[in-house]
């Protein structure tokens, strides 16, 4: 490698930096190796005359050897954290990020006479700036801003999809761990076919044989938190953060194992992660891109809830064309209900399905958004991107202004109730829609005092509702249907900011030449 050639995870080991990584940061060669591809060559290294110091320089010399140019970073950082050497992977990325201010520091040393010309050139960018913003940016962005925020990314729509999987388990009275795994016979059929021996049936194994036989999903990360080992909330967060920041792509966040009671918040060692926590750092690093989340835990239904919580308070309607719109593209799946437990597994094996293209060319991931395990475990999930309201991505929505996302039937699934009784000899019925929270669900019953479980939506005399009041329900709790003008597309304008750009680059090139 050249001395003003960057490195990055793409780039092939140093013989330099395995000696270090070797030397300093390899703790044992026999928790890496399994993930390199090494093939019959553990006999040779455990052979290696020297200390184990000896033995890893050994390994990573042979995985270079037999690997030739795909022996990257990247893949040695891969490594690692399938190993849960979480501190092998940071040195490793810290080398590179070193390597990389080095050589950005030799390059401005390589040109130092044309780098006189620089303040001339910025200084016509930013006159040329100054008269596009004045006649033309910024009456557009008046023209705009009610109608699409600022700072929102566009998606890359063709783009693999990133996906960082986290696992914790924890054990005290504030939590609820997964209840032990019910192995069916076609269970054990897909464990099998993964290649997987009865000793790694866990989810931690299943979850990566299932994204690493897909090829639309790369699995950018592993976060497990096990007793013994266990990680702090903050120390996710950043994780999440640090995907959310540098993945261009779009990104799925699966959670499996422990979570506290009844409100399905991830558990760690010094707190949770609440839903809010991740829609927070979506908001700042992240809109505008497609972000999916995986809740496999108890009560992980309450996310659904929740979520559609946030977007109401973030104005978006139940529709596909006004999360477009916001620039807020949510999924979130949970493998069971409010106040329900979830099974090791389960949803692994049973709420996710792979489907393959005849010649094998394609093999694609599925998640099931609506399944039922057992009684006790019910799939809940929503796609906050779909488009609800039959029109498609070029026509103009027509959901109406009162239709929240709080009401929508997937998320209120199982919680509107409809009521009958006599009140003082009187038939009576009442619709009502009770809290998302698992003790009122469990308790309810019919002659119960409604307004201690929930909100009375609408009240009558008689045994059943009349027609006008059935389409009350369904005008109010689904998404009404407008009959005025929809929304207006947005305007495309941005041809003067392309001749910004265009007109820059060549006077850079003319001066700096």
């Amino acid at each position: 490698m050249s001395s003003t050639q960057a490195t990055s995870q793409h780039s092939v080991v140093t013989e330099e930096h395995i000696a270090i990584i070797a030397r300093r940061h390899l703790n044992k060669w026999e928790d890496v190796c399994p993930y390199l591809g090494l093939k019959n060559a553990e006999e040779n290294i455990r052979r290696t005359p020297g200390d184990y110091h000896d033995q890893n320089m050994a390994m990573l010399k042979i995985w270079k050897r037999q690997q030739g140019n795909k022996a990257t970073y990247r893949v040695l950082i891969q490594a690692a954290e399938n190993a849960l050497d979480n501190m092998l992977a940071d040195r490793i990325r810290e080398m590179i990020s070193a390597e990389s201010a080095a050589v950005d520091v030799q390059r401005q040393h390589h040109f130092p006479s044309k780098m006189c010309v620089l303040p001339i050139a910025i200084s016509l960018l930013v006159v040329l700036g100054v008269v596009i913003f004045t006649n033309v940016y910024n009456p557009f962005i008046k023209d705009m801003e009610e109608r699409i925020p600022a700072n929102i990314k566009i998606e890359n729509q063709t783009a693999s999809i990133a996906v960082m999987i986290i696992g914790s388990i924890i054990s005290n009275q504030e939590v609820v761990s997964q209840s032990p795994a019910d192995l069916s016979n076609s269970d054990s059929q897909i464990l099998t076919k993964l290649g997987l021996p009865q000793g790694k049936w866990d989810n931690l194994n299943a979850l990566r044989a299932l994204y690493k036989y897909s090829t639309e999903y790369d699995v950018l990360s592993v976060r497990v938190s096990t007793p013994g080992m266990e990680l702090d909330r903050s120390y996710i967060l950043e994780q999440i953060e640090l995907i959310f920041k540098t993945s261009k792509n779009i990104v799925v966040l699966h959670y499996y194992g422990s979570s506290q009671r009844n409100t399905g918040d991830w558990s760690f060692r010094d707190g949770f992660i609440t839903f809010r926590d991740i829609a927070d750092l979506y908001m700042k690093h992240s809109r505008g891109q497609k972000l999916g989340i995986i809740s496999d835990c108890h009560s992980s239904g309450r996310w659904v809830s929740e979520c559609a919580k946030f977007l109401d308070e973030q104005g978006v309607k139940p529709c596909g064309h006004s999360a477009m719109e916001k620039g807020i593209l949510l999924r979130v799946v949970a493998s069971c209900r409010t106040g329900q437990d979830s099974a090791e597994l389960a949803y692994t094996l049973r709420g996710m399905k792979l489907k393959e293209e005849l010649d094998g060319s394609h093999r694609d991931l599925f998640y099931y958004f609506s399944k039922e395990f057992s009684a006790q475990q019910k799939v809940l999930g929503v796609d906050f991107t779909k488009h609800r309201c039959g029109k498609g991505n070029e026509e103009k929505c027509n959901i109406a202004s009162n239709a929240t996302w709080s009401t929508a039937r997937e998320v209120t699934d199982g919680r509107i109730k409809l009521v009958r009784r006599n009140e003082n000899g009187r038939p009576m019925w009442q619709f009502i829609l009770l809290d998302d929270d698992a003790q009122k669900i469990r308790d309810f019953y019919p002659m119960a005092y409604l307004p201690r479980y929930g909100t009375v939506l609408r009240s009558g005399e008689g045994k059943n509702p009349s027609p006008e009041d059935e389409e009350w329900m369904s005008n109010n709790y689904e998404p009404k249907i407008n009959t005025e003008r929809g929304q207006q597309d947005l305007p495309v304008q941005m041809v003067p900011f392309a001749a910004v750009i265009v007109i820059g680059a060549v006077l850079f090139w003319v001066i700096y030449k």
